[in-house]
């Protein structure tokens, strides 16, 4: 394909549209040793709690692409998602995409989808957004919750009362 122009994004695809897609092509991709894919189920987990959880996550998704002079914040746009994406049998098949989706929509929803834009958009994370308690996943380990926040966080005094650190 060398030559060509490289395509222009869909114009018709919202960030949101293009995060669950994301998520729709990930669980697709084959193979994976070890993990779901379209070719291979576990015993309790299987390619089609992937596609529902997917699903499932795209309120929060829209949450995280909510723009204005008061968007909703991340911690409220992730637990979204991931309460929703927890909801088939599978229970957490998406986490640790979401974790990464999340902020990439909020940047690119506020066009600042590059790395300095999604710096400035974890940077404006707080510790409430890092801390959410899902009613939906448990346990909930309070190690990876502080790894959504800047390393400023890790260090203040509120981290370290919460037991994230």
């Amino acid at each position: 394909m060398s030559g060509e122009e490289p395509r222009a994004p869909r114009p018709h695809m919202s960030p949101v549209d293009h995060a669950a897609l994301a998520l729709t092509l990930e669980v697709a991709s084959t193979p994976k040793p070890g993990n779901v894919d379209r070719h291979r189920d576990h015993e309790d987990l299987r390619f089609e709690h992937f596609l529902a959880g997917a699903v499932g996550a795209r309120s929060g998704l829209e949450l995280a692409g909510t723009v204005g002079d008061d968007p909703p914040s991340l911690g409220d746009a992730f637990e979204r998602a991931v309460r929703g994406m927890s909801q088939q049998s599978g229970g957490n098949t998406q986490f640790g995409c979401l974790l990464l989706l999340v902020p990439l929509v909020r940047a690119a929803a506020t066009d600042r989808l590059s790395p300095d834009g999604l710096r400035g958009t974890t940077a404006a994370t707080t510790v409430d957004d890092a801390a959410w308690r899902s009613t939906t996943l448990r346990p909930t380990p309070p190690t990876w919750t502080c790894a959504a926040v800047p390393t400023r966080c890790r260090r203040s005094a509120t981290v370290a009362s919460r037991s994230l650190t």
